[in-house]
């Protein structure tokens, strides 16, 4: 803003010149950033967002470090291949106008549930003879599962969705519980069947 200083004398000194100045009253624009955001996605989902600042410039979003850009649709997309808590952050640096802003958020990627069934003899096996028991995975399931028949525990491993183990037992009617363990994608699971 301009500044004129006049003095306007008095009986003992003359008036003077007017002399200009100029005085820079500073203020910033306040930052205000928002974050839309889902609380929870499945692992090996995206998770898609909104990030809306007042500030015209200098934002950045990131995920666990990780600087993500915005789309040509405006929105912000995080592909989630493990399961965990994640937060989103976004920042704008201060500069002549604007303050630095900062807000963050935090979401939940959940493992996949698993299924799946156990297949037992569909006819009597005799005494003697092996009783295989098969488990087939619905998913993309991995490791192993434990087979427990008579109390006893067996892990058995799972190839291209399937656990195969045969069983010589005595004459008898056996519970067949499957427990499947979980992988970084997959959660825990188990079923009974009868042999």
């Amino acid at each position: 803003y301009p500044v004129n200083v006049y003095y306007l004398s008095d009986y003992k000194h003359e008036a003077s010149k007017n002399i200009t100045e100029s005085i820079t009253f500073g203020y910033k624009y306040i930052t205000i950033i928002n974050i839309t955001a889902p609380e929870s996605i499945e692992d090996d989902d995206t998770i898609v967002f909104e990030v809306e600042s007042n500030h015209p410039n200098n934002l950045t979003v990131k995920i666990e470090n990780k600087i993500i850009h915005r789309a040509n649709d405006g929105k912000y997309r995080f592909e989630a291949d493990t399961a965990g808590e994640f937060v989103i952050t976004a920042t704008t640096d201060e500069d002549e106008y604007w303050t630095a802003g900062q807000n963050s958020t935090s979401f939940k990627v959940y493992k996949h549930a698993s299924h799946f069934t156990i297949s037992v003899p569909a006819s009597d096996v005799f005494e003697g003879s092996n009783a295989t028991i098969t488990v087939r995975m619905n998913g993309d399931e991995s490791g192993s599962v434990i087979m427990e028949i008579n109390g006893a525990n067996y892990t058995v491993g799972i190839n291209n969705r399937y656990a195969v183990k045969n069983f010589t037992l005595p004459v008898g009617t056996y519970f067949v519980h499957v427990f499947y363990t979980g992988d970084a994608e997959f959660n825990e699971s188990n079923k009974t069947s009868v042999a």
